[in-house]
């Protein structure tokens, strides 16, 4: 956690800092500007840190939400390793011209030192080059041929390609410009509030802490800050339509369970009737005297039962019992008269 604040920017603050208090200690010692190479070189470098220090602050004001000097500083860490190959390409490239004008190092500047040789393959990479230099050479064969590979290989073939890989990294870190922006803000908002002098603390103005969720730019999780309220949205409708096919099928059950129940209801007055009826008959059986009124007595309820399986029968679909017709029929006062 105590070098949690090591940083690009922070660095750049550090650097800057001190680059300020030396450069101000020379002035004052001197009296005047140095005339040395080591100020010039202090003088620009400052120059440098200070532009990106106001590139910090402005990346939260610009229109284009993180600003393009970010997305670029993104888009360079993720081709670093191909800008590494060319560079490799370019120093062999350079080492082998410094080795074949050995013998024209006096005439020709271009290849005199390695410096000046690795600055020449960065020139012919952008198509800045002179054929004089090719074809007054001690072997000009030899100079344009490796001239020719060295633009076939850098010119045409790296180079496309990294305008490709750049075009890709540039539009996976645009994806994530919203979530950049608010960190951002956060940032710069943290560091202004802290750096406040005390008179000017006010704790109703800001929180004690800022909470940020922050991507590791190594992991492979993305976010899109533009479609979490679009996912949002889309998950509140999912829930809805859940719910109202969770409520209609609930609807469907108690309809089925009132079915079932009428007609559980109605086989169990139906059984009843049966027991009622078989009872009746064997105690009108074992009366010796009573027998024909009893035969009688069991013709009736017989007929009465026939009544009752058909209207059993006669309600629902595919032999279903209909429970409004049975009740319907036990409540029936003609059929008491009748009987």
């Amino acid at each position: 956690r105590s070098l949690a604040w090591v940083n690009l920017f922070n660095l750049a603050d550090v650097a800057s800092y001190l680059l300020a208090l030396a450069l101000w200690a020379v002035h004052v010692r001197c009296g005047s500007m140095p005339a040395s190479s080591w100020f010039s070189g202090a003088l620009a470098l400052q120059h440098v840190l200070l532009w990106s220090k106001l590139h910090y602050y402005a990346r939260v004001l610009t229109p284009t939400r993180g600003g393009f000097n970010d997305t670029i500083r993104m888009v360079l860490a993720e081709i670093r390793s191909f800008l590494g190959f060319v560079g490799l390409v370019m120093m062999g490239f350079a080492f082998a011209f410094y080795c074949l004008f050995r013998q024209d190092r006096e005439e020709f500047s271009d290849f005199s030192t390695l410096w000046h040789s690795f600055a020449a393959m960065f020139a012919y990479m952008l198509q800045m080059f002179d054929y004089s230099v090719l074809y007054n050479s001690t072997h000009p064969i030899l100079a344009m041929v490796l001239f020719m590979s060295y633009e076939l290989m850098v010119a045409v073939l790296l180079l496309n390609i990294m305008i490709a890989l750049m075009t890709a990294s540039f539009a996976r870190v645009s994806a994530d410009e919203g979530l950049r922006y608010l960190i951002y803000k956060a940032e710069v908002i943290d560091e202004l509030e802290s750096t406040l002098p005390r008179w000017l603390l006010r704790p109703a103005w800001y929180p004690h802490f800022v909470h940020v969720l922050k991507i590791s730019p190594r992991s492979t999780y993305e976010i899109n800050l533009n479609s979490v309220w679009s996912g949002i949205g889309s998950l509140q409708s999912s829930l809805m339509n859940a719910q109202q096919e969770t409520r209609l099928r609930v609807e469907a059950l108690e309809g089925k369970v009132d079915i079932i129940d009428q007609k559980l209801s109605a086989a169990v007055r139906l059984l009843a009737s049966r027991l009622l009826t078989h009872s009746e008959l064997a105690a009108a059986l074992s009366m010796e005297d009573d027998v024909a009124e009893a035969a009688s007595g069991s013709s009736g309820e017989q007929e009465h039962l026939l009544r009752d399986l058909e209207l059993y029968g006669s309600g629902g679909e595919e032999g279903d019992p209909d429970p409004e017709a049975w009740r319907d029929a036990e409540l029936d006062p003609r059929r008491d008269e009748q009987e």
